[in-house]
């Protein structure tokens, strides 16, 4: 949603097309839905008539997880400073916001965050060293190609981590045991 201080840019709905991910219809509607609310929000912000609002999709998806978590100066100094097991667990639910991606191309976005502020030359072993998967690729999303994640240089373990009654995530307790085994 985009709204200038004095309120007077329209927002654009647009149907989704074939090349767009299901949810844009949705999130559409709870737009139409809930306009005057959500420009009642945009309208208490202390902003300057010169000023915008831009809501950059908050959540707890992929990118906005970057975003919140590897931008802040000095995350990705740490990560690559840290003594212990850099471990990648990919999401095993739908992620709007990796649409498109195969897993390798998802770790490549982290490490490429993650460089912004610890150097771009810096050896992927140090952003990430293992990824951590389900035996069962069908559990997630995207294409797993294992092959492509060891060619980049991570050691890939594969367990079963998602079982019946977590489906379609993995498991609380088999993922923590998995994790305790690395450290």
């Amino acid at each position: 949603m985009l709204s200038t201080a004095d309120d007077t840019e329209e927002t654009t709905v647009r149907a989704p097309s074939a090349s767009l991910p299901a949810y844009v219809g949705e999130l559409a509607a709870f737009h139409q839905a809930f306009s005057a609310e959500l420009r009642a929000v945009v309208a208490s912000l202390p902003l300057e008539p010169h000023m915008r609002a831009l809501d950059v999709g908050c959540g707890d998806g992929f990118y906005s997880s970057l975003i919140a978590n590897l931008l802040p100066g000095g995350v990705g100094r740490a990560i690559a400073a840290a003594g212990c097991p850099r471990v990648f667990i990919p999401n095993t639910g739908h992620d709007p916001e990796q649409y498109g991606m195969s897993l390798a191309d998802s770790l490549e976005t982290l490490v490429r965050y993650v460089r912004l502020d610890a150097g771009h030359d810096l050896p992927i072993s140090r952003i990430v060293n293992v990824v951590l998967l389900d035996r069962n690729p069908a559990h997630y999303a995207m294409v797993v190609d294992v092959e492509r994640l060891e060619r980049m240089g991570v050691q890939v373990i594969q367990l079963e981590l998602v079982n019946d009654v977590s489906h379609p995530h993995a498991h609380p307790q088999r993922l923590t045991e998995a994790l305790l085994s690395l450290a």
